[in-house]
């Protein structure tokens, strides 16, 4: 009987608890709402209204002096001859564009005998110096 009374008890409270949140948020919702807002549909009438193009009422053609037959001054004009003169002759052999490798490789300045490879392990100073 206890456990189905702190059953009831916490449903109870949940519901409270549920319901109190609602209307809290109802009432937030509601209050102060006097301003005035547009609908999505008008908004996006007028949006089209002002972006669309403006046509005119009347179009006068008094001043297009086209000859319904006369079509050659439309047609493209082939030059008579060819000039070249503007481009520079620049010629490329195949030898040219290959890109230059050495014919000997050259290790004679690495001298590995007397190399002593501890010299590239870092090395941490055994004071700090915040001089610099």
């Amino acid at each position: 009987m206890k456990a189905t009374n702190n059953i009831t008890h916490n449903i109870m409270k949940s519901l409270i608890i549920i319901v109190s949140v609602f209307f809290i948020h109802i009432s937030t919702v509601l209050a102060g709402n006097n301003t005035y807002s547009p609908s999505a549909a008008s908004t996006v009438n007028n949006l089209i209204q002002s972006l669309a193009p403006a046509n005119v009422e009347t179009c006068d053609f008094n001043d297009a002096e086209l000859n319904d037959a006369d079509f050659s001054y439309l047609a493209p004009l082939v030059p008579s001859e060819a000039d070249f003169n503007h481009t520079p002759v620049i010629t490329y052999t195949m030898a040219s564009l290959a890109p230059v490798i050495p014919s000997e490789a050259d290790f004679n300045d690495a001298d590995l005998e007397n190399f002593n490879i501890t010299s590239l392990a870092p090395i941490t100073p055994v004071e700090a110096d915040f001089n610099d």
